[in-house]
């Protein structure tokens, strides 16, 4: 492993194979397949980053997950080669709603071959119809905001695609939500496009470790603060180029305590 001394990393490249999986569990069936545009912000970078999630809607479940990720865990499930995502833009959370409203996440600690689980409990969100149009994606859509987990969002919606679903939790207004923006800049998704059809909801049945939503945030900012010191303890080997000498050598405490990552919660509380 090499680390660029003073360099900062991104923590959505480069996601590592840590989900091979044998088996799979049916928890419904999607009739339809949106394709999102998801944006978040990179304060260190000071841009914005683009990961495309493939959702699948179904009577009563969906899943949400980066569709570089799906077509990665495919080939790993199917014994195939390890298929690179170096220079791809990876959001590591995967959202599944289940039929009993809870919600499952599954987060993939960066380059840690680990994958982080837990759920919460999804109320109905509380919508606010605003009497505003625009024309998104092609579709006439509606103005609709909400709170969730203490941030504002605007959603537009299409009354002409009478689906209740979006991208992450969004759902329950009077058509497909085509466009959603959370009021402070962070997260934004919008449709690129749709596939109606017969697919699977499935949950691969992958190694991860359980934990509450308030243990998964604290490793999770924990990791992301330093991950190197933690990499460092587990036996990796972190080399550090100087690039006025033009070497490496082994990193020393000095080079890595200021190793922290992007890292912008998408739920605040």
């Amino acid at each position: 492993m090499g680390l660029i001394a003073g360099s900062k990393m991104d923590p959505y490249l480069n996601i590592p194979l840590v989900s091979a999986w044998e088996s799979e569990e049916v928890l419904d069936t999607a009739f339809l397949r949106v394709r999102y545009e998801m944006e978040f912000w990179n304060h260190l970078g000071d841009a914005k980053c683009q990961d495309f999630r493939m959702v699948e809607i179904g009577e009563a479940a969906r899943h949400d997950c980066s569709e570089r990720l799906h077509l990665y865990d495919s080939i790993a499930g199917a014994g195939g080669d390890m298929l690179t995502v170096e220079q791809e833009t990876v959001y590591p959370a995967e959202w599944i709603l289940l039929p009993d409203k809870r919600v499952r996440c599954r987060f993939r600690l960066v380059k840690l071959l680990s994958i982080l689980q837990y759920e919460e409990k999804r109320g109905n969100l509380e919508w606010h119809l605003v009497q505003e149009t625009d024309s998104i994606a092609g579709y006439v859509c509606q103005k609709a905001e909400t709170e969730y987990r203490g941030r504002e969002y605007e959603a537009w919606y299409c009354p002409a695609i009478p689906v209740d679903g979006g991208p992450y939790v969004f759902g329950g207004l009077p058509g497909l939500i085509i466009r959603v923006v959370d009021k402070r800049g962070d997260y934004s998704w919008e449709m690129r496009g749709l596939e109606k059809g017969r697919w699977p909801v499935a949950e691969r049945q992958i190694v991860l470790q359980k934990v509450s939503p308030v243990q998964a945030r604290k490793q999770i900012e924990r990791v992301y603060a330093n991950p190197c010191r933690i990499w460092k303890s587990m036996g990796y080997w972190i080399t550090v180029h100087d690039m006025e000498k033009g070497d490496w050598h082994m990193a020393t405490e000095d080079d890595i305590q200021d190793c922290g990552l992007f890292y912008t919660p998408i739920e605040l509380e």
